[in-house]
């Protein structure tokens, strides 16, 4: 399987300083590409999508990926932000 991440999962991953969270996030990694479908998916407009979580501690970070054509794209990995009513 190809692995490519975008700009602002290069950027995000670039900003994660302890070592925990790099050892969870390649951990993440790996349980993605043995099982591709472990994430949940988005929802609405999002559905191609899926979301797997990430956590060192209390630090939890979602990672968002698509899989298409044996391509897994890394899209966003940060904390979820909900939007204000």
């Amino acid at each position: 399987m190809i692995l490519r991440e975008t700009a602002v999962f290069r950027k995000a991953r670039g900003e994660i300083s302890p070592r925990g969270e790099k050892i969870a996030l390649n951990s993440a990694l790996s349980e993605i590409l043995e099982n591709p479908d472990i994430g949940n998916r988005l929802k609405g407009p999002f559905s191609e999508f899926r979301m797997h979580g990430c956590a060192e501690g209390r630090q939890i970070r979602r990672l968002v990926y698509h899989i298409r054509d044996g391509t897994l794209t890394l899209l966003s990995l940060g904390p979820r932000v909900k939007e204000k009513p």
